[in-house]
């Protein structure tokens, strides 16, 4: 997957993420009906929706949809565990050099997204430590207000908001049916266990 993508980014001298934004681009949101069901717990990621007209921009674009409602799905517990309202998200890691992905996160969740200025998160923070370590600052406090710096805001699109609440009641209603799969197919391992036992005797 990808190795056109890769190709491209090479011989043009653009990074993976501007090669794929521009594919993505062209692809309206929801995808034109292809659905990725991130993996959720226990169970696999699946397509939906896969037709003849969908190309690697649908798919790349279908995966930046999945990575939303899989935030969608960690920010709602996230709230419900801390019993508050999370008004805006700093996003961090290698997807957010993605601008397409940071904002299709932004409408999906219908906050604001702040990118950063070093968005590798693990060396910032081991970077930090180091620094108090050594001193150079006297408490996390202030190591983080010198070195924690937000680049840039995205704000959420109201018109997309739509399409990213359909594509959330799509992955609830297929959470539920795969569950009740689930069920079913651990009732039959169980008897034909049962039937093997008996037989066993």
């Amino acid at each position: 997957f990808a190795g056109t993508e890769l190709k491209e980014a090479e011989e043009t001298k653009k990074t993976i993420y501007e090669v794929f934004d521009k594919k993505v681009k062209l692809v309206s949101p929801g995808s034109d009906g292809l659905f990725i069901l991130p993996s959720h717990f226990e169970a696999k990621g699946r397509v939906y929706g896969w037709s003849f007209y969908h190309t690697s921009g649908h798919f790349i674009r279908a995966i930046y949809e999945a990575t939303a409602t899989a935030a969608q799905m960690w920010l709602s517990m996230i709230q419900a565990l801390l019993g508050t309202k999370i008004n805006d998200i700093r996003l961090v890691g290698g997807g957010s050099n993605s601008q397409v992905l940071s904002q299709i996160i932004s409408d999906a969740l219908q906050k604001d997204i702040h990118l950063m200025e070093v968005n590798e998160a693990t060396a910032l923070g081991a970077a930090i430590l180091g620094f108090i370590g050594l001193n150079y600052y006297k408490s996390p406090e202030e190591a983080i207000s010198k070195m924690v710096q937000i680049k840039s805001t995205l704000n959420p699109n109201k018109e997309n908001k739509k399409s990213y609440k359909k594509n959330k009641r799509i992955r609830n209603n297929i959470l539920k049916l795969r569950e009740e799969e689930r069920k079913k197919l651990k009732l039959l391992l169980r008897e034909d266990s049962e039937r093997t036992i008996i037989l066993s005797h």
